[in-house]
């Protein structure tokens, strides 16, 4: 906000993604769960985001281009395991942008050498109604816990993703409002009903 910390933005034109390879970054994150343990201070588990990362120029910063988005992905989240093992807490994250949601991504992220601790549980974000979600199964036989995510307002998205996820013993599931773009719950709730029906 206002202009501040631009300078560990990957792309300062779109202030969006961090720049993982400015220390600062981490400082900054370290400080945020300084403040966040005081507030939580029994949490077990840090849902830590990372979906969507790719917005404006990414990598943009001269010591990231020429690098996978998966290479700085990993890089990033080296970080959030030393901190999770040191604080006892088991990471959470969305699983779109460590696929890269693509063939290739899916890919590199299931080759064991490059594969990220098995201890994150994959928060699994789908709202089309699909037959089959077979990112579910492929996160499953790699050794990742799954919770699922179903969409706001596709009640077949929830229906299939339920039954699917409930065949497959994920580890849980989520329903994702995003009422946090509408003002919180109890403006959704009458101004967005659809968020909240499901």
């Amino acid at each position: 906000k206002n202009g501040a910390n631009l300078d560990i933005c990957e792309d300062p034109a779109t202030p969006y993604a961090y720049d993982v390879s400015n220390p600062r970054t981490y400082e900054v994150i370290t400080d945020l769960f300084s403040d966040m343990k005081k507030v939580f201070p029994n949490a077990e588990y840090l849902h830590i985001g990372h979906d969507e990362v790719q917005r404006g120029k990414y990598p943009n910063r001269p010591e990231n281009i020429g690098k996978k988005v998966y290479e700085l992905m990993m890089k990033d989240l080296n970080f959030y395991i030393n901190y999770s093992k040191k604080e006892n807490k088991t990471i959470m994250m969305w699983h779109d942008e460590v696929i890269e949601r693509k063939p290739k991504g899916i890919e590199d992220f299931f080759k064991e050498k490059n594969k990220p601790d098995t201890n994150i549980i994959m928060v699994y974000w789908e709202y089309r109604d699909l037959k089959d979600y077979v990112e579910i199964d492929a996160f499953h036989k790699a050794g990742y816990k799954v919770i699922s995510a179903t969409g706001e307002e596709n009640t077949a998205n929830i229906t299939s993703l339920s039954k699917f996820s409930r065949d497959r013993k994920t580890f849980g599931m989520m329903h994702t409002t995003w009422t946090w773009h509408y003002g919180g719950n109890e403006i959704a709730l009458f101004r967005f009903p659809k968020k909240i029906w499901p």
